[in-house]
């Protein structure tokens, strides 16, 4: 997998209590003081820093969409388009401590369900695999359609950024044969359906969300972008007020004052990583059965203070236990930079087509949780079954599916 998003940066912002690193790169602090947080753990704008730094539509008209539109009570000047001074959405729509981590710049309505997003990928966030097409960072894709999800739902349909939001179902499929130029950023169009699916006196707090990310091209002559469809995704997901996410999570709804133990980590190579605080599995004595681990170190993972693992975690978990149970074959195991495996000589794994996963329940930091997964093949594709079971309760399940190999 490219290491492009996964080192942590440097200057470190807010202080935690610290683990025992597995590496000796400085790292971003993750942890905010008290009173820093919003209700789910995010970190708190204000008003004052919003006004600057806020995502904006790039048309003059309000959203039809049940939400803000242009000028909405965000407090936004019309027509910019740009959340900071590089034309990078604002931060804290996207629930971001770090403006490095964004990738997103302007949204557009195209009708009360459609709206058009832009944005780049960094440079070798693909990679070419000669014989197998354009492989992903799966981090990269996911971050994209969570940010994507976000900013509608903090601009287009007014969520507000003092709510918590509930992810319940989250699903990609990558498409290898896309052609992209992997040694520069790639600018992205991202087409996106929003359904909202509850409201709430009369304003909307849930929504299911399909989008396509392509590679941004010149416009064709119907107006369309001309350049390749790299992902497809589909997301369901809603917002509720501070006072029932407390009631919600009793006493779970703060940050943990005590970080769990930094327990003992699989080889990188054998997940798809290539450094420790990479690698979110620890072994255990049974077979295709390990127990999640939490390098907070790493802000990828860990961005800022939160009460419960992060979706993106659990997926990124589910994503190193299918690599595991995925045999190397011969075909490209000189390519040890390809997106799918950094060792050099450990041999091409496939990378899955499809990735879906539901999320059951709250994974909490005060009780380990249990991994495990599953195949089934056919003469033609191949599914992994990734389950995450803490305290004897199913928290999510991942179905990775590709092609036979």
């Amino acid at each position: 997998m490219s290491q492009i998003l996964l080192r942590p940066a440097l200057n470190a912002a807010h202080g935690i209590p610290r683990q025992s690193a597995d590496h000796a790169t400085e790292c971003r602090l993750v942890r905010l003081e008290a009173g820093g947080t919003e209700a789910s753990g995010g970190p708190q704008a204000s008003t004052s820093d919003l006004s600057a730094r806020t995502a904006l539509p790039a048309h003059d008209g309000a959203g039809t969409g049940g939400g803000a539109g242009a000028g909405s009570s965000l407090g936004t000047e019309e027509g910019t388009g740009v959340g900071t001074p590089g034309g990078l959405a604002a931060k804290e729509l996207v629930h971001l401590s770090f403006d490095d981590a964004v990738f997103l710049t302007r949204w557009e309505q195209l009708d009360p369900t459609h709206y058009s997003v832009t944005g780049s990928w960094p440079a070798h966030t693909t990679h070419h695999v000669p014989g197998h097409g354009t492989h992903y960072e799966p981090l990269t894709v996911a971050q994209t359609i969570r940010q994507a999800g976000l900013l509608l739902a903090h601009t287009a349909f007014e969520a507000p950024l003092s709510h918590a939001t509930l992810l319940h179902t989250f699903s990609y499929t990558l498409n290898p044969g896309a052609a992209l130029d992997t040694d520069r950023a790639t600018p992205l169009h991202i087409d996106v359906t929003a359904t909202p699916t509850t409201t709430r006196n009369k304003r909307v707090t849930a929504l299911h969300i399909r989008m396509t990310i392509s590679a941004a091209g010149p416009a064709a002559d119907d107006g369309k972008v001309s350049g390749p469809v790299l992902v497809t995704g589909e997301t369901t997901f809603e917002w509720i007020p501070p006072a029932v996410y407390r009631r919600l999570r009793g006493e779970y709804c703060q940050p943990p004052s005590a970080l769990p133990p930094l327990t003992p980590h699989l080889p990188p190579a054998h997940v798809g990583r290539a450094r420790p605080d990479e690698v979110l599995l620890s072994p255990t004595d049974e077979p295709r059965r390990w127990q999640l681990r939490h390098p907070f170190d790493n802000t990828v993972y860990y961005d800022h203070g939160v009460d419960h693992v992060p979706g993106l975690v659990l997926i990124e978990a589910a994503n190193q236990a299918a690599f595991t149970g995925t045999a190397p074959t011969a075909a490209g195991s000189a390519a040890g930079s390809c997106a799918c495996d950094p060792a050099a000589g450990s041999g091409y794994r496939p990378q899955p087509a499809t990735t879906h996963t539901t999320f059951h329940r709250y994974a909490e930091f005060d009780a380990p949780i249990a991994i495990t997964t599953e195949r089934q093949t056919t003469s033609s594709t191949t599914t992994r079954t990734t389950v995450g079971h803490q305290n004897g309760e199913p928290v999510f399940t991942t179905t990775h599916t590709g092609p036979a190999a």
